[in-house]
């Protein structure tokens, strides 16, 4: 038995069910990381701010910086971070998943504007 009790989706009531319906939005359904919050809805609403920091960036775009942590991700093989950064490309910027690995195996096919993909290389080569 766990020692926390988490509370699913479909039981979720009041805040914790319209953080987890943010999520689905983002990442198409709610992963056991964000169960782990369940215990603390204001816990979770906390992360989710940081997030939306970084999806209404003032200067940088919520597809560029995914595209950021999905690239650095992948260098340090973090695989909930790959896959949570794609399903934000999919699900919010409307990539395909082909789009996608093909951003990860060559920066330069990223479906960016192009100063972006400038950007994309720059924050590759720095980190």
């Amino acid at each position: 038995m766990p020692l926390i009790q988490t509370i699913a989706p479909e039981e979720a009531k009041g805040e914790l069910a319209k953080l987890y319906n943010t999520i689905e939005t983002m990442r198409g359904s709610v992963g056991n990381n964000a169960k782990m919050f369940s215990v603390s809805p204001e816990l979770l609403r906390q992360q989710m701010d940081f997030i939306k920091f970084y999806m209404n960036h003032p200067t940088l775009s919520m597809p560029l910086l995914a595209a950021i942590r999905i690239m650095v991700s992948s260098g340090e093989e973090c695989q909930f971070c790959i896959d949570y950064n794609t399903a934000m490309l999919i699900n919010m910027a409307g990539w395909t998943f082909d789009q996608v690995t093909a951003m990860r195996n060559d920066p330069n096919a990223a479906n960016l504007p192009e100063r972006e993909i400038a950007m994309l290389n720059l924050a590759i080569k720095a980190i």
